[in-house]
């Protein structure tokens, strides 16, 4: 059981996952915007799920490519989250970000580590584009 606690959690969520001991959930990606401290793995308790990104979010490549294009913008928010991920994660080579982010929430205290097969491949946004079928997700990989 993991307990889904992102957003605006109320203290009581808090107490019942606490209580239970379920792990909560940190979503690696969140953690280089404004207030996203809580989200970086240094804070990570080991009774967590850490997750590079989730379903719901680009890929590692597709999020950090579009930072880069609204860098272009004057005062865009993405430039400072941009340059917090890259020293954060001691980014050498910017086509190798997929690598450093699971690289930092495999070594973070987190019990558990989730990352999408596309972040492992080092896929760009396209891929992660989700069809409802059925009642659930698929997604079909190439060869390559």
């Amino acid at each position: 059981m993991i307990a889904e606690d992102l957003g605006a959690v109320t203290t009581e969520a808090i107490r019942l996952r606490d209580r239970w001991k379920f792990p909560g959930m940190r979503v690696m990606q969140f953690g280089f915007g404004a207030g996203g401290e809580y989200h970086l793995p240094h804070n990570y308790p080991r009774r967590c799920v850490a997750y590079t990104g989730t379903h719901d979010n680009d890929t590692i490549q597709g999020w950090f490519k579009s930072l880069a294009e609204r860098n272009g913008h004057p005062g865009a928010p993405s430039s400072a989250e941009r340059r917090k991920a890259v020293r954060y994660l001691n980014v050498q080579n910017a086509k190798q970000i997929h690598w450093a982010m699971i690289r930092t929430a495999m070594l973070s205290p987190a019990d558990l580590v989730v990352f999408q097969v596309q972040d492992i491949l080092g896929l760009g946004a396209r891929s992660a584009d989700e069809r409802p079928r059925r009642r659930i997700w698929t997604m079909a990989l190439a060869a390559r």
